[in-house]
């Protein structure tokens, strides 16, 4: 369709114009250490500047991957980007401020620290990207696309590469409905959930399954398959 060229375009656009610049912020920390190790080994053996400029490119990475998403989730927090629930044209503020969000959340995801999923560190960048994230989450995934419209509550686990998706794009309208993750409930591994599809406390979904938009699975109950439907 017309309207799904134009959007890929407009994010497309987006994604480059923000990229460099976070990158260069991300990058800069650690190519300043690495200046700063060249100048202060230029006494020592080869081998051990070698060894300590190799520690130093390494360090380099790691800052670049924990900066990175932090800095995305800052960019959210300063600019005024949050779109609300409910349905509005594609080609709308909202839209725009839809298409933004999912930009900075793709340039997360392309750097992400995996090492560190599922960790304090994962809950904190889904908080700063504007996710309701109650103590004790374990949040195996970055596949949370619309993290502003999502509530996870004490104790909930969302299993490895599982899909949250609060938006639904039909035709040239965007419809965003919020997804409720009760305390104690778990999503499955590689699950898929639509917009507005939630759990209540205690309730199970099971891996590889799929909830369609608006569906809610009641407290203690188990769901699989797709669709999912109650099996206990």
């Amino acid at each position: 369709m017309k309207s799904f060229t134009f959007i890929d375009k407009v994010i497309s656009v987006m994604y480059f114009t923000l990229y460099l610049p976070l990158l260069s912020i991300s990058v800069f920390p650690g190519i300043c250490l690495i200046f700063y190790t060249l100048d202060t080994t230029e006494s020592l053996l080869p081998i051990f500047q070698i060894m300590i400029i190799s520690v130093t490119i390494s360090a380099t990475y790691l800052i670049h991957q924990i900066i990175l998403p932090l800095f995305c989730g800052l960019i959210f927090q300063i600019l005024p980007i949050r779109y609300p629930l409910g349905e509005f044209p594609l080609y709308s503020l909202n839209g725009a401020k839809w298409a933004i969000c999912n930009t900075l959340h793709r340039i997360s995801r392309q750097h992400f620290p995996t090492y560190l999923i599922p960790s304090w560190y994962t809950n904190l960048y889904y908080r700063m990207m504007g996710a309701d994230v109650s103590k004790g989450a374990h949040i195996n995934s970055l596949l949370i696309n619309d993290p502003q419209h999502v509530s996870i509550g004490r104790g909930a686990i969302i299993g490895g590469g599982a899909i949250i998706n609060s938006h639904s794009v039909e035709g040239d309208m965007l419809y965003l409905a919020k997804n409720n993750i009760g305390e104690k409930a778990t999503v499955g591994l590689g699950s898929v959930l639509l917009s507005g599809a939630c759990l209540d406390s205690y309730a199970i979904l099971g891996a590889r399954s799929f909830v369609s938009k608006n569906k809610i699975i009641p407290s203690g109950e188990i769901w699989a398959g797709a669709p999912a439907k109650k099996i206990r």
